[in-house]
């Protein structure tokens, strides 16, 4: 993932939406989410000399060269799909978040304490973020993936 504001907590959230046990920056502005890391070797931190773009106070990898972190997982923090739902309330609680892809929605959910729950449509590049986990009818439907946090 490329972020013209990348931070490590930025990247760290990504890749725990995946549940990856660790993440990696490099040139100050790429993230990287993995299984595994080590398979060239470790290099001298001297090696990792770009700042995060979004936080100068942070070194976010080389050229070429990544700063690898491990994540740890105190509380899940993973989602249901939820498929062909159908919802009758006209209600809507839910607020708007820039988001180009279902993770970027998803990782909009994971950075607020009051959301629940998520739905995407990739037909309009929308995401709206839940206080609760029940979306309103009009965020429902085929083009609608929600998302609920478990």
């Amino acid at each position: 993932m490329y972020s013209p504001d990348m931070t490590l907590g930025v990247c760290s959230n990504f890749c725990s939406l995946f549940g990856f046990p660790y993440f990696g920056v490099q040139v100050g502005k790429q993230c990287f989410c993995g299984s595994s890391y080590g398979l060239h070797g470790q290099l001298s931190d001297s090696k990792c000399n770009s700042q995060c773009k979004g936080n100068p106070e942070q070194i976010c990898g080389g050229f070429t060269i990544n700063s690898v972190f491990a994540l740890h997982y105190p509380k899940s923090n993973a989602y249901t799909v939820l498929k062909d739902i159908t919802v009758t309330s006209a209600v809507d609680s839910s607020w708007p978040a820039a988001a180009q892809s279902d993770a970027d929605c998803l990782l909009q959910c994971s950075a607020k304490a009051n959301c629940s729950a998520a739905v995407f449509s990739k037909q309009l590049l929308a995401c709206r973020l839940l206080p609760f986990a029940f979306p309103p009818a009009s965020l429902t439907g085929p083009e609608w993936a929600v998302f609920i946090k478990t």
